[in-house]
């Protein structure tokens, strides 16, 4: 009875640029996890000697909707 209520339904992917929209130096890339899956991310390099943040965004969600 109250299972959509605990279940995120992330927001449909938009294929636009997100780039441009953004603001930030994005880069696609795509992790293979093992032979029969690769998940997709962004890369955002912060420089010479800077932290890496990995940003995991979750089950079945949409990496352009954040906040």
């Amino acid at each position: 009875m109250f299972e959509n209520l605990f279940v995120f339904q992330p927001s449909p992917w938009e294929n636009r640029n997100w780039a441009t929209l953004s603001g930030l130096p994005l880069e696609e890339i795509w992790l293979p996890v093992d032979d029969t899956i690769t998940v997709f991310g962004w890369f955002v390099d912060a420089g010479p000697a800077q932290p890496v943040l990995l940003w995991c965004h979750g089950n079945a969600g949409n990496i352009s909707v954040i906040g």
